[in-house]
């Protein structure tokens, strides 16, 4: 889900280095690629039928995506584990995005210590 918002936090931060904000980008597709292909072998591995147009507006979405994740969870699973994969989703989401953050001020740091920029 952190993949859904990451791009639009790194195009609206105008001191971020162009480098980073490719980079950040990058990552952010390749993460969103990755979690639609999951849920794809989810659904499959548990004979649930996605509807006809998920990963079209997922992905066109802008970050409305992130309300069709609880919902596919809710779906496929039922009330309760729906509920505790969305909570167990957000707290993974919130550990990426603190790797993230790290990862993007030493990127930042590096950057500018090779003068790049």
């Amino acid at each position: 889900m952190a993949a859904f918002v990451v791009p639009f936090i790194v195009i609206s931060a105008p001191d971020k280095p162009a480098l980073h904000s490719l980079v950040a980008i990058t990552v952010s597709a390749v993460a969103m690629l990755v979690c639609l292909q999951w849920i794809r072998y989810d659904a499959e591995d548990r004979e649930f039928q996605l509807w006809e147009y998920f990963f079209v507006f997922t992905i066109f979405s802008c970050g409305l995506g992130l309300i069709q994740i609880p919902i596919y969870f809710l779906r496929s699973r039922g009330l309760l584990h729906g509920l505790l994969m969305t909570l167990l989703s957000a707290v993974f989401v919130a550990l990426i995005y603190c790797v993230m953050f790290a990862a993007s001020e030493a990127s930042i740091a590096v950057i500018r210590a090779l003068d790049w920029v």
